[in-house]
This record gives structure tokens, C-alpha cells and sequence, in this order.
């Protein structure tokens, strides 16, 4: 009788004893911040939405996609005759081919600017950006205009000055200055950073 009794007592210990270590178990397990975080940091990053990129803003990549100077409101100017009238408004410079198109004058933050649209074309082995190879001088009566960050103009981005191009691949880029005055033609050259004496392209446009 005794013996019965001490092995019903001893088994009843033992099924307590495993009872309260998967309670230990459980409750470790839903106390531990690490496990609670992470579980909360997955749910949010489940739920969380990729922002939209407001036009015109720091983005490179696709920068050349907002670019349409038809959609620019602004007052189109006309071409007229460069400083150098031997330059074209278009040819190949090193390993690339550029076109200056097209110029648009409007009023930003209380400020007259010029926007200015080239054509970019590149046959280099490695993608290029237009301003990592090329430089322009864009001036009225001899002075370099000042160049202006414009934000949230539709159809204008001058990220696209840094977006790389792949070889043989053409975009459509864009920069922005301050007016100096609005009498003076604005003259545009464009040549290499290392070779400004060297091929150049050059436009010039009329505010008359």
C-alpha cells in the first residue's frame, strides 16, 4: 500500500514539474524584448508603403524621365546668332554628341530664370553623366549667369545633368540660371571639362 502511494506521488511530481517548465518556457518567450521587436518591426515593415518621390527632388536615377521642355510653362525663346558664329549648335565632342534645343524663361521664387535643354548621347564604354565629362558656359554680355536648384516645375528636372547614360544610349538633360537682365541674348557654349579650347557646340537665344 505504502509503495503504491509513494509511486502515485513521485509521478505526480513529475507531470508538476513539466507543467511548470513549459510555462517557464512560454512566458521567457513572450517577455523577450528582442523577440517582441522584431516581431513588431516585421509587421511594420509589412504595412509600410514605399513614399512616393515628389518631382524634382535630390533622385538621379530617372531624373531624364521628368524632363519634357513642352511642358515647362514659360516663355519659349528664339534662337539667334552666337558669339563665335563658327560653333554648331550640335556636333561630337570626344566620345559623346550633344545638341543644345531648347530655352525658357519664367518666374521662380521672385527670381526671372532660364531653363536650357541639351541632348546627350554617349559611346563611352562605362555610363557617363553629362556633367561628369562636360561643362557649359551659359552668360549674358560677357558675365557667367548664376545656376539655380528650381523644384516642383513640371516637366523639369536638372538631376538629369547627373544621370548616367549608357553606351550608345541618348536622354535629354536640363539646367537652370538667374537672369542678369532681360535685354541681353543668352549665349550657350558646351565643351569638355579637360579641353574648353577644344570641340565645343554653342547657341545663343534672344529674350527680345
Amino acid at each position: 500500500m505504502k509503495k503504491g502511494l509513494l509511486i502515485l506521488a513521485a509521478a505526480m511530481l513529475t507531470l508538476s514539474m513539466a507543467a511548470c517548465g513549459n510555462n517557464t518556457d512560454d512566458t521567457a518567450a513572450t517577455n523577450d524584448p528582442a523577440a517582441t521587436n522584431a516581431s513588431e518591426t516585421a509587421g511594420q515593415t509589412e504595412a509600410a508603403e514605399t513614399p512616393a518621390v515628389p518631382q524634382g527632388t535630390l533622385t538621379v536615377e530617372g531624373a531624364a524621365d521628368e524632363v519634357d521642355m513642352g511642358k515647362v510653362e514659360g516663355e519659349k525663346l528664339s534662337d539667334t546668332t552666337p558669339e563665335d558664329s563658327n560653333l554648331e549648335a550640335s556636333g561630337e565632342i570626344g566620345n559623346f554628341e550633344v545638341a543644345i534645343e531648347d530655352a525658357k524663361v519664367f518666374d521662380y521664387e521672385g527670381q526671372r530664370v532660364i531653363a536650357l535643354s541639351y541632348k546627350f548621347t554617349s559611346h563611352n564604354a562605362s555610363p557617363t553623366s553629362f556633367s561628369s565629362v562636360l561643362s557649359t558656359e551659359v552668360t549674358q554680355d560677357g558675365n557667367n549667369l548664376a545656376p539655380i536648384v528650381v523644384l516642383g516645375v513640371e516637366g523639369l528636372n536638372t538631376n538629369s545633368m547627373q544621370e548616367r547614360v549608357e553606351n550608345d544610349d541618348t536622354i535629354t538633360v536640363q539646367e537652370t540660371f538667374i537672369l542678369s537682365n532681360e535685354q541681353s541674348d543668352v549665349n550657350v557654349v558646351v565643351h569638355k571639362y579637360d579641353d574648353p579650347s577644344g570641340a565645343s557646340v554653342s547657341k545663343a537665344f534672344s529674350l527680345q
